[in-house]
């Protein structure tokens, strides 16, 4: 059930299906590497032939995945050996992330940075989901009478008289 469209990250427990994971992951992550070269591409490098542009779908798709994978396969590593599901899983999988980000950049500096905000937010979405507090989930829209997305849609510009005259013959 790795590609179907009802499998969520949080379905089974930290440590349980890691491929799934690592699968679920790594397709997400394949998918806005591709949107985020997409962007790349046509807005700011604008490489001049087939293989340019492949090089460079490459140079960020890849390294997008590459990172996922290895958040993905450290919190299921670090939970499967410590025995415990808490935030220093997280934190880890912040670290190898951060690191594989310091390695795209060939930059110490870069992975050492990216693996201490990675950490504090990966650690901080445990937090959410242990404590039950929505960090990154959309909060649901609350329909309004009158507004756009309703049924019962007034265009008009004017408002209706009030339903309070009678006729003329009194």
């Amino acid at each position: 059930m790795v590609f179907g469209e009802n499998y969520r990250y949080y379905d089974t427990p930290e440590g349980d299906d890691c491929l799934d994971k690592l699968m679920f992951v790594s397709k997400y992550a394949a998918c806005y590497g591709v949107l985020f070269s997409s962007v790349d591409v046509l807005l700011y490098s604008h490489p001049i032939g087939y293989g340019p542009t492949l090089a460079r779908y490459a140079y960020i798709t890849l390294p997008l995945i590459g990172t996922a994978a290895a958040w993905t396969a450290t919190v299921c590593a670090a939970t499967n050996m410590r025995g415990k599901d808490d935030h220093f899983n997280y934190a880890w999988g912040g670290v190898a992330a951060g690191a594989c980000v310091g390695a795209w950049r060939k930059s110490v500096k870069v992975g050492c940075y990216s693996a201490l905000v990675l950490a504090a937010l990966s650690a901080l979405k445990k937090d959410s989901i242990m404590d039950d507090w929505p960090m990154l989930e959309p909060r649901p829209m609350k329909r309004k009478t009158g507004d756009v997305w309703t049924h019962s849609r007034d265009y008009s510009i004017t408002q209706d008289l009030p339903k309070t005259w009678t006729t003329g013959s009194n």
